[in-house]
Formats: C-alpha cells, sequence, structure tokens
C-alpha cells in the first residue's frame, strides 16, 4: 500500500521506518492508495488533497482534546488547547 503522510514535524513520520507500506511525505500524487494525516493543523493540506486524487482519507487527531471542557480543565489548561 502506498500512504501519503502529512504530518507537522520530523517525529511523527518515525514509525514509518518499521512499516512494510511505501510512504510519500507531505505530498500526494494519482499512486497513492490513501491520505493519512497526523495532526488537525495539516487536516486542510490532507483534505485539499483528498478532493484533487479523490483518494480515502485518515485523520488521526491526537492533538484534539475530545469534550475538553468536560473535564474541568483549568484556565491555563483552556489557553494551551484553544487552538487545537
Amino acid at each position: 500500500m502506498k500512504i501519503s503522510m502529512y504530518f507537522p514535524s520530523e517525529r511523527d513520520k518515525l514509525f514509518t521506518k518499521y512499516s512494510e507500506h511505501d510512504f510519500i511525505f507531505q505530498n500526494c500524487d494519482d499512486s497513492v492508495d490513501i491520505i493519512y494525516v497526523t495532526s488537525v493543523s495539516k487536516l486542510t493540506e490532507g483534505i485539499n488533497a483528498k478532493k484533487r486524487f479523490n483518494k480515502p482519507l485518515v485523520c488521526w487527531c491526537w492533538d484534539i482534546p475530545y469534550n475538553w471542557r468536560d473535564w474541568g480543565m483549568t484556565q491555563q489548561g483552556i489557553n494551551d488547547n484553544k487552538f487545537r
């Protein structure tokens, strides 16, 4: 499988050397099977690639706290996470 992978930093591609898949980093073309986005900060690029190449998209948005307002987060925590 060939994967187009969008990620915010170099550390996010560390696992790819252990995979048997072929990756294209920060780019997409007609040869890929799937688009994989590892952060909401790169989601717009992934969506644009999906629209352009009509490929399935998977987004692992680890940096979006789910229902973080329900966790009783402190004001500092809210400030730290408001753009995620």
